[in-house]
């Protein structure tokens, strides 16, 4: 913001990431930024909530905030494959939690902004600080488990697992209501976070979907959360199985929405409050552009392999667009997914770069349904059929150009 905010709030990182990488080449731009962490976090593992520079702001500040020198670099390796700036961060990532573990009350971290500009307020009141603090808290032991297994370090591996183990046990002790399906007040936030980093017990995670679409239904199916849980939201719903929520909470045109705030609210850019106030900023409305590429286009990374080195080509298409076209440049070329649907044919034109593999999930009714350049899909150099699933026939494709229809759609 060339008027008000010139510096580099950590939190921005995660609403601005994926909608930047998918547009932008941006491992410089990430890059540079993980080494102004490193550069600024305390001795005790505190990091900033700025960087670069040396604003310390522990009231301004939390693990969503600071704790961006933990998350940084593994969506640097997971979209970029880097694995260099997971080793070089270590010890920084390994820190940062040990900050968190040692302000930590019985696994509960309470420190933080929490989901700052969540809807009518500044900060939040539908959803605690503590449980947006210690859902962030546990998935930083996901990562350092992950990340220490990649590093060659199964000791430590096992250290993190324990102490996610730990974290995920105490959350539910605090937060969830086994009876109602309810973490905390049921916010979208609260449900939304539980579910996505994976801290619902298996065998209540369709209560509290559930209850998450009951608590969107009164809310009018308007969005009302804030800085944390915007950038989850749309995504989270789709790959949660509840895409039709997704794409209600997008259509909206009166506040609070998306539309409103650029049609409505007279901006030309993002704004920090969704009335259209504050500074110029992503963090609230920017998160929209990837559930445009992960979800509704369908490219996706593979977690099996890092920097699209793997791709997953789902485009979600229960939704009332009738045509989707998008390209993704990674590391190895161009990535390129369209869809159309016209008088009951669905067309999909996917390219895959070299050197890669991609998994194809085709909306139809069975596989004999989908061709590919005129002829069965199932006979097609480069695609092999893998099974159905959930009303998509799954494909794996070897790098090229695949021109697929599906009739009787």
């Amino acid at each position: 913001d060339p008027t008000r905010e010139k510096a580099g709030w950590t939190q921005d990182f995660e609403s601005s990431f994926f909608p930047t990488v998918y547009n932008f080449n941006a491992a410089t731009l990430y890059g540079k930024w993980q080494r102004d962490f490193l550069d600024i976090i305390h001795p005790n593992g505190y990091m900033p909530p700025v960087a670069p520079g040396r604003f310390d702001g522990p009231t301004i500040n939390g693990p969503w905030w600071g704790g961006v020198v933990v998350y940084s670099p593994w969506w640097l390796y997971e979209l970029y494959g880097d694995r260099e700036i997971l080793a070089e961060s270590y010890p920084a990532m390994k820190a940062q939690f040990g900050y968190l573990r040692r302000i930590a009350t019985n696994n509960i971290v309470s420190w933080g902004l929490g989901d700052w500009m969540e809807v009518g307020s500044v900060r939040p009141k539908r959803t605690p600080i503590p449980l947006t603090s210690t859902c962030v808290y546990y998935w930083f032991a996901c990562i350092l488990r992950d990340t220490a297994t990649l590093l060659g370090k199964p000791d430590e591996a096992r250290q993190f697992a324990a102490a996610a183990t730990e974290i995920r046990a105490a959350y539910n002790r605090e937060f969830f209501n086994p009876e109602t399906g309810d973490y905390a007040s049921g916010s979208q936030t609260s449900q939304l976070l539980s579910l996505v980093f994976g801290l619902v017990p298996d065998e209540k995670r369709e209560l509290v979907l559930r209850r998450l679409a009951e608590r969107i239904a009164k809310d009018d199916h308007h969005l009302s959360t804030g800085f944390v849980g915007t950038p989850l939201l749309l995504q989270g719903l789709t790959d949660l199985g509840r895409p039709e929520l997704a794409w209600s909470i997008a259509m909206q045109t009166n506040y609070p929405s998306f539309i409103d705030a650029i049609l409505n609210r007279g901006n030309t850019v993002m704004k920090e409050d969704w009335t259209g106030g504050l500074v110029q900023m992503p963090s609230l409305q920017g998160p929209i552009g990837t559930w445009f590429y992960h979800s509704l286009a369908g490219i996706r990374r593979d977690p099996s392999a890092p920097g699209f080195k793997r791709i997953i080509i789902k485009p979600e298409t229960a939704n009332d667009l009738t045509w989707v076209k998008a390209h993704h440049d990674t590391l190895h070329g161009r990535i390129a997914s369209e869809w159309r649907r016209d008088d009951g044919q669905f067309a999909m034109n996917i390219t895959i770069p070299p050197n890669t593999t991609a998994t194809i999930f085709v909306p139809a009714v069975q596989a004999g349904d989908v061709s590919e350049g005129g002829k069965p899909a199932k006979r097609s150099a480069g695609l092999k059929f893998l099974r159905m699933e959930n009303g998509r026939a799954v494909f794996a494709a070897e790098p090229g150009s695949y021109c697929l229809t599906v009739n009787h759609l």
